[in-house]
């Protein structure tokens, strides 16, 4: 006799899949929903397909430094924070 688990899925898993930021149990727990669950597999190809499409619509300026305005902001942001700490 076969038994399959059900795995509670979420979107933030999925996410974390793709990003591969989960921890091996919970990416092999996700994959294994994939396998045995049409829905979750949609869902995973779905998302797939968005960050593929997210990438070729902006990848003219992944590479792009970032403005000295916005570097210099995060610095001094981390230089107050620093001196909050003090």
């Amino acid at each position: 006799m076969t038994v399959k688990m059900t795995v509670l899925v979420t979107d933030s898993d999925i996410n974390a899949y793709l990003d591969e930021e989960l921890d091996l149990g919970r990416a092999a727990a996700v994959a294994m929903a994939a396998v045995q669950s049409a829905p979750v597999a949609a869902k995973l190809e779905a998302y797939r397909n968005q960050t593929a499409g997210l990438r070729a619509l902006f990848a003219s300026v992944l590479d792009e430094p970032i403005p000295a305005r916005l570097t210099s902001l995060t610095r001094s942001g981390a230089r107050i924070k620093r001196m909050a700490m003090n």
